[in-house]
């Protein structure tokens, strides 16, 4: 190994050194950390997620813990509260426990400041298996059932954990929450404190063992400042089971007798609207009549309805001089009736979006006459019924990374006009495959059967303008016509190798993958920093990038290609809904790898192996490894102790084994290799 020499002049004042000496030390971060460590299971899936409390201080920035894969991480602080979400969701718990024992987690207090301090520790588990975990399963109301009563008997089994949960909510927007309750794991029961709502209810299930002793944890090692740690891991068993309660949403007394028991209704000012049955429009049995008021009093109905569309109503006045009643729209004033009008109709356009309409009695006369009142009959509402034009992608991915191959499955939605007033999003029949305009995640499965599953078992939901009143659902399916692994060709990344060290911080990166395919995105990131460091499309035929300079740490690199048009999957158009002016769909195919490895603007030469020499046609061949982002000088000399050592050739190395042939004619000699 060549030695490196450098050479600097240092004038020694006692002073001035102990000054900077203070200067350049910074504030170390003090903090009282509380890590928990929670394992889900649900179905036939598995996920890790992390909680972290800090105080004593609050963080300067904001504390961040990760799983040695960063799989799964929480940040804590006053500027970042995010979290990894389900970045480990597998459908075998060994992956999982991989990821949370095999390898050193992460603890960095005051992230990014100049106070901050890193500290690594361990996670041991014992005795956690799928038989821990169990099952859970809501048994009544049963999934996808109608209760026979608005204030059902909730069941369940699941494991013997020592506390469940139970939570009922109404599945769409707003989201009515109808109770829950934390009760002894051994319960198998719970009724919803008060009537649930008309509407499709969602039951929440979990059973959990809170602070698992089979768990445990090493204290944090590595920095200064700690000043207490407790840490401890809550499993976690869950289900999932939707119901409907029966009676048609806004079925009031008002809905009803205006003929719309659909649409919500309000009344209010001096006295409220009600239903009667002695004066109506044209056949119908009742209507809507406002309030007794006396002088300059008020009577007002309305409600809101989401446009575009028309709505239609018939409504009538019975009343003295200067008495009169309008139809606001909006705010605006939209119709008007004084007086002794009588019966008449109205119909307005509604622009898209919510509209309110009310109808409102005005008594300005002292004097009494007939009903003195209005009426109302015969609402009804026609949405226009939406013309999306709807573009849907999969994109099925198989990657390599940290020594494992993962299959995953990207839906997305890269046209849909128009725009969403609220989200556009689509979803695998289990929702482990999700995307929206712009946006998609995936679960991490372990084989293409998994993911194939997954997406052909069951429909898939596309929801258009989701969570908003006049959210469109339809349902699809899809289905395999050819598709193997042998479509996803590996990716093997060359340069740097996974897991290596002492890499440049200027690497030169080598690969290969399918040449066949469409396209190729390349992309490293700053694994310390969170963040992405330089990307780049390249043809599918390119096989090294000159990317940017790094930072020193652990970084990663990946490679994908992806194969567009792909014609080995169908999928039906979506219905439900009103139907769609258009629906295109695509396929897409990729495969990826990665490798992680840490990045050193020092360089350091590691020493070289060389192998043994072999005949090649005669010649001499020497062969040894090499070194990324170095350079290899092979010297001979026919004298191993007074030389002199004579240059033979030099080359860059790549990571790769390099073989060097020398002629026959090459006297007999002892060799060597420098690497710089």
């Amino acid at each position: 190994m060549k030695p490196f020499l450098c050479s600097a002049l240092l004038r020694y004042t006692p002073g001035l050194l102990a000054a900077l000496l203070i200067l350049a030390m910074p504030f170390t971060a003090q903090a009282e950390v509380a890590f928990t460590l929670d394992l889900w299971h649900g179905y036939s899936f598995y996920y890790g997620d992390a909680a972290l409390v800090a105080t004593n201080p609050a963080p300067a920035t904001y504390h961040r813990v990760e799983s040695h894969n960063g799989l799964i991480w929480q940040n804590a602080g006053n500027n970042n509260d995010s979290s990894s979400s389900n970045l480990s969701l597998t459908n075998d718990l060994a992956v999982l426990m991989n990821e949370v024992t095999n390898g050193l987690w992460t603890l960095t207090l005051n992230f990014g400041d100049a106070s901050q301090q890193i500290y690594t520790f361990s996670v041991s588990a014992a005795g956690v298996n799928t038989g821990l975990f169990g099952t859970a399963d809501v048994t009544s109301p049963a999934d996808g059932t109608t209760a026979t009563t608005n204030q059902p008997n909730i069941q369940w089994t699941g494991p013997n954990f020592p506390e469940v949960y139970v939570q009922v909510a109404e599945n769409d927007f707003p989201y009515a929450f109808g109770g829950s309750a934390t009760l002894p794991g051994t319960t198998t029961n719970w009724t919803p404190p008060a009537p649930l709502s008309a509407a499709e209810q969602s039951v929440l299930l979990i059973f959990r063992t809170n602070g698992y002793a089979g768990v445990t944890f090493t204290t944090p090692t590595g920095g200064t400042g700690l000043t207490g740690w407790s840490a401890v891991a809550d499993l976690n068993t869950y289900d999932y089971s939707s119901f409907t309660v029966p009676g048609a949403a806004g079925n009031s007394a008002l809905g009803n007798a205006v003929d719309a028991p659909e649409l919500t209704w309000t009344t209010g000012g001096d006295a409220d609207w009600f239903a009667q049955d002695y004066e109506v429009y044209d056949i119908t049995t009742n209507a809507a009549q406002s309030g007794f008021i006396g002088v300059s009093g008020t009577s007002w109905i309305e409600t809101t309805v989401q446009g575009p569309g028309t709505l239609e109503y018939a409504w009538a006045i019975f009343a003295d001089e200067y008495d009169y009643a309008e139809v606001e729209w909006n705010g605006f004033q939209e119709n008007y009736l004084e007086w002794d009008w009588g019966w008449d109709t109205g119909i307005i356009y509604l622009d898209p979006g919510p509209n309110t309409i009310r109808w409102t009695f005005y008594n300005d006369d002292p004097t009494a006459g007939d009903y003195d009142a209005a009426f109302l009959d015969e609402v009804v509402y026609t949405p226009e019924p939406p013309e999306y034009d709807v573009e849907f992608n999969l994109r099925l991915q198989r990657n390599y990374r940290n020594g494992t191959t993962y299959y995953l499955a990207f839906p997305d939605l890269p046209s849909v006009y128009p725009p969403a007033a609220t989200v556009h999003e689509v979803e695998s029949p289990n929702q482990l495959f999700t995307g929206g305009e712009g946006s998609s995640s995936s679960a991490n499965l372990t084989s293409l059967d998994a993911v194939l599953d997954e997406c052909t078992n069951g429909v898939w939901t596309l929801y258009l303008d989701r969570g908003s009143p006049y959210e469109e659902q339809y349902t699809f399916s899809m289905s395999v016509l050819s598709l193997s692994t042998n479509d996803f060709p590996p990716v093997v990344i060359l340069d740097p190798i996974d897991g290596a060290s002492g890499v440049s911080t200027d690497p030169n990166y080598m690969w290969f993958g399918p040449p066949s395919f469409d396209s190729l995105f390349v992309l490293v990131r700053d694994n310390e920093a969170n963040s992405t460091v330089g990307f780049s499309s390249l043809s599918a035929l390119t096989a090294s990038w000159d990317g940017p300079t790094l930072a020193e740490g652990t970084n990663t690199f990946s490679a994908t290609y992806t194969s567009n048009n792909f014609m080995g999957l169908d999928f039906t158009e979506p219905s439900g809904g009103y139907p769609l002016s258009s629906w295109f769909s695509t396929a897409e195919i990729s495969t990826a790898a990665s490798s992680t490895f840490i990045a050193s603007s020092g360089f350091v030469p590691l020493p070289v192996t060389i192998f043994p020499p072999v005949l090649i046609g005669g010649d001499l061949g020497l062969s040894f490894p090499t070194q990324s982002g170095a350079t290899h000088f092979v010297e001979w000399s026919t004298n191993l102790v007074t030389g002199p050592w004579l240059p033979a050739t030099n080359f860059p190395g790549d990571g790769t084994t390099n073989m060097v042939t020398l002629p026959a004619t090459h006297p007999a000699a002892y060799f060597k290799v420098e690497t710089e």
